[in-house]
């Protein structure tokens, strides 16, 4: 009777060794999945971090084709966004007097003019520092002869010199964020965008108050109902990553049209 004895308790030291083994599994497992899940923290749509990622979105309509990225930048849109946020800090001006219908800037720089020409003038290293600051991205600029909302732009390899004439923006961009989000190192905002030509007398008529349509002045604020944006607006979803406490923004793309 003694080998049955130690059958039995050799039969209850192994079935207490695989229950041991079973709950630190289970343990084990809880943890890995409960480390493995998502949090999704939601974001005030005027929260002050919000509202700052969203200004570069505003600051250019670069970002409104129908998918953009970080990663497909091109010449024109680095160009173009340095263009829209340029302000007095990063220029100066300077006044050339015409001669037999010429601007000579510099020697390499000239503009056919047949008054005074006002001149922009624009550091090469302006348009990649700001696109470092602004996306954390290294880029190379080609720094061709450009026009641009007004601006006539042309480089002698180390500064844009711009011919500057009369230049009125005709549409008003109008946004209703509809929500945002924090999940891990992402932030996620969605937001209802809509563009009004004030030339397109009957849609501007449509959207908004015929009086602000007839003054043309897209600098001028108006209040418009969130309704109107999110019924006739496009929705869009854009995404920024943080990288040392600061977001930089990742990609744009369009989730519906109406």
């Amino acid at each position: 009777m003694i080998w049955v004895k130690t059958i039995l308790k050799t039969f209850v030291l192994c079935v207490v060794i695989i229950g041991a083994l079973f709950i630190s599994y289970r343990i084990y497992d809880k943890k890995n999945s409960d480390s493995d899940k998502t949090t999704v923290l939601d974001i005030s749509p005027s929260d002050p971090v919000v509202q700052l990622v969203m200004g570069k979105i505003y600051s250019s309509n670069i970002f409104r084709g129908a998918g953009f990225s970080v990663e497909n930048f091109t010449n024109d849109d680095i160009i173009h966004y340095g263009m829209d946020n340029l302000t007095k800090d990063n220029y100066s001006l300077k006044t050339i007097a015409h001669k037999k219908s010429l601007c000579e800037v510099t020697g390499k720089i000239l503009f056919t003019s047949t008054s005074n020409c006002n001149i922009k003038i624009i550091n090469n290293d302006y348009f990649t520092k700001l696109i470092k600051n602004d996306f954390n991205v290294d880029v190379e600029v080609k720094f061709d002869t450009f026009t641009y909302k007004g601006h006539y732009c042309k480089n002698d390899g180390k500064r844009y010199y711009c011919l500057l004439s009369k230049y009125t923006e005709t549409k008003k961009n109008l946004s209703f964020i509809h929500e945002a989000y924090e999940e891990r190192d992402t932030l996620v905002v969605k937001e209802y965008y809509l563009n009004v030509d004030l030339n397109n007398k009957d849609l501007c008529n449509l959207y908004l108050n015929p009086e602000y349509c007839e003054k043309k002045n897209v600098n001028e604020p108006i209040v418009v109902p969130d309704e109107i944006i999110i019924n006739n607006g496009v929705l869009y979803q854009h995404v920024f990553k943080k990288i040392d406490d600061k977001y930089y923004y990742l990609q744009s793309f369009i989730l519906s049209e109406r």
